[in-house]
């Protein structure tokens, strides 16, 4: 590793991980439940328009260490399809933006349909 890893590892890792944590469980395709200590981004929502209406897609990026035997737990080939388990909502691995310096970071998704309102869409009794 280089000097900066090094350094990164050993100190400014923990700190931010100490300050910015949050539990949560990744699950790799087919293989068991790994928890741990990871950096949650802010949430981000948009509307997709497709066949049948509209889905809502949630994103957000994860932060967590590559070594699964530190003290914050890591997973150390975090991979596309494997699922992250937030405040009891699973959320799909969809991109790997960085991995370096014993961090991954993760793009997660979440899908969702969207109702549209229209006149009468809710109505209850006779019109």
């Amino acid at each position: 590793m280089s000097v900066f890893a090094d350094i990164f590892a050993e100190s400014a890792l923990p700190s931010l991980l100490d300050t910015l944590g949050d539990s949560i469980t990744y699950t790799p395709a087919g293989g068991d439940d790994v928890s741990l200590t990871a950096v949650v981004g802010q949430e981000e929502r948009g509307e997709l328009e497709v066949e049948h209406g509209r889905r809502l897609r949630r994103e957000r990026e994860v932060t967590i260490a590559t070594d699964p035997d530190g003290p914050y737990g890591g997973v150390a080939a975090p991979a596309l399809n494997d699922t992250v388990t937030i405040d009891s909502e699973s959320w799909a691995v969809e991109s790997i933006s960085s991995k370096a310096d014993g961090v991954a970071t993760l793009l997660v998704v979440r899908f969702g349909d969207v109702e549209r309102s229209q006149e009468g869409y809710r109505r209850r009794g006779p019109a």
